[in-house]
């Protein structure tokens, strides 16, 4: 098994198990009673959907390098056995501007009739980004290791 090189972020370094769990569990709570809260009220498009607009920002937080290195710090065993398979900043911020060019598209595309359309505009371009990103990384990354053999 190769060992992968992690330029780990000092602040997570210096978490304690108590703060990484706390910084994980916390939006996840967050994000439910989001969720309990949107379901109460009904599922009306006209609504902001505030659950989407977290759920967003915790979906791209948590495939960040931090985010990333807090799953490590929790989980060893999921350190990953390649390279490529590290996030870095400029990885990200590639994923996040792929994300805001979906975004833009999908809305010249598919203009928002109703408040609540927006939401699903903005999670399926940060999915769609992110995945763009690791399809290209991955790409990359057996392109190398075809060239190491």
């Amino acid at each position: 098994m190769k060992k992968v090189k992690i330029e780990w972020i000092d602040w997570v370094q210096k978490l304690t198990k108590k703060q990484l769990w706390a910084t994980l569990l916390v939006p996840i709570a967050v994000l439910l009673i989001l969720f309990v809260w949107r379901v109460s009220r009904g599922n009306e498009a006209y609504n902001s959907n505030w659950f989407i607009y977290f759920f967003t920002i915790f979906y791209a937080a948590a495939f960040s390098p931090a985010g990333e290195q807090i799953q490590f710090r929790l989980f060893p065993k999921s350190v990953p056995h390649n390279q490529y398979q590290v996030t870095t900043w400029s990885q990200w911020k590639q994923a996040m501007i792929i994300s805001a060019v979906l975004v833009i598209v999908s809305l010249l595309f598919w203009p928002i009739q109703k408040q609540g359309e927006i939401a699903i505009h903005l999670i399926a371009a940060i999915i769609g980004g992110f995945v763009i990103m690791w399809t290209v990384r991955m790409g990359q990354g057996m392109l190398a290791e075809r060239k190491n053999k």
